[in-house]
């Protein structure tokens, strides 16, 4: 089920500073996808910083401003600090044509932030606007060509198992002779139904995805409301996971990551243990007799819907990527 991939590449999809490879701490879904002779880099992220040294950080500015360099198209799903990194564009070489997609939500997204933080994410903008040669803005729904490359965007709901608003993140639909890949950032599996509807329309041959969000004890708080909620999006990002697989017909490759693998360093390559590593979790914070009852059915029961996942993957010969067991950080496409 389970693939790591070969070196030897045409047309490829790596892993900057995903979650589960490398950097387990850059949180993020920073991807690069080179197809056609073509570079689109997918939600990059300032969160790479975190943690280095100064002469870690040296090397990483000098990395990232050779990767975007190199890049074209430049996709942000929105602008949470881990997906919307724009300093390395200050190392654009002079006459560089870049051009940026983003949600018509930079406003929305960020106005919670406290003004420190609102600060940074203002100048990223800045930055971002000052070095690309073009920029579009997602309200609704956007179809764009690029040399041949057909992209096509759509806005959804951002999931939170919390229950915060936290506005919308762009999907992206990414076309051309030898390639179909559909990437989807922050919506936990997906948690809500017209995401799923809207994956299984476009029935891509490649989707990149953000899984069920396993580290559910971050959001159980041991209230019995909150708790229940949150378990019940979690069963439904699993069974919506299962309606892709068995609503597409031309799936062929997956790479679940992010949310999914968010403080589950355990998961090598084996999903059979996420069903444990719940209930261990769900048995380490304290909630009342009748949520107690209530979590250990909803375990259960999750538990049988990810064996159906596995069988149906199985089925399909669909092979499935974790970040953690991609050796060299490509995937060939």
């Amino acid at each position: 089920m389970f693939s790591a991939c070969n070196r030897t590449v045409k047309n490829y999809l790596e892993l900057i500073t995903t979650e589960g490879y490398r950097n387990y701490d850059a949180r993020g879904m920073d991807l690069m996808l080179k197809v056609g002779g073509k570079t689109v880099r997918l939600d990059p992220s300032p969160k790479v910083y975190q943690n280095l040294s100064l002469s870690g950080r040296e090397k990483e500015y000098s990395r990232q401003c050779k990767l975007f360099n190199r890049t074209d198209i430049m996709i942000i799903s929105h602008f949470h600090n881990d997906h919307f990194g724009a300093e390395f564009l200050e190392g654009l070489q002079e006459g560089k044509e870049l051009y940026a997609i983003y949600p018509d939500s930079f406003e929305r997204s960020n106005r919670a932030l406290p003004l420190s933080l609102l600060k940074r994410q203002n100048s990223r903008m800045e930055i971002l606007k000052s070095a690309c040669l073009s920029t579009v803005e997602v309200r609704q729904y956007a179809s764009l060509r690029f040399n041949g490359l057909s992209m096509e965007f759509k806005p959804f709901k951002h999931s939170c198992y919390k229950g915060y608003d936290l506005d919308t993140v762009l999907t992206a639909h990414l076309i051309d002779d030898a390639t179909d890949l559909f990437f989807t950032s922050d919506v936990s599996g997906p948690e809500y139904d017209e995401v799923a509807d809207w994956i299984i329309e476009k029935d891509p041959k490649f989707l990149v995805i953000d899984g069920p969000y396993n580290n559910i004890g971050s959001v159980l708080g041991g209230k019995s409301k909150p708790a229940k909620k949150a378990v019940r999006a979690l069963e439904k990002s699993y069974e919506n996971l299962k309606n892709i697989v068995t609503g597409t017909e031309r799936l062929e490759k997956m790479l679940v990551c992010h949310h999914f693998m968010r403080s589950c360093p355990e998961l090598k390559n084996d999903l059979t243990v996420i069903p444990d590593i719940l209930k261990e979790r769900a048995e380490a914070t304290r909630f009342d007799r009748d949520t107690k009852n209530f979590m250990n059915a909803r375990y259960d029961s999750i538990g049988r819907s990810i064996a159906r996942l596995l069988d149906e993957i199985d089925d399909r010969g669909i092979l499935c990527y974790l970040p953690s067991v991609v050796s060299d950080g490509r995937i060939r496409i």
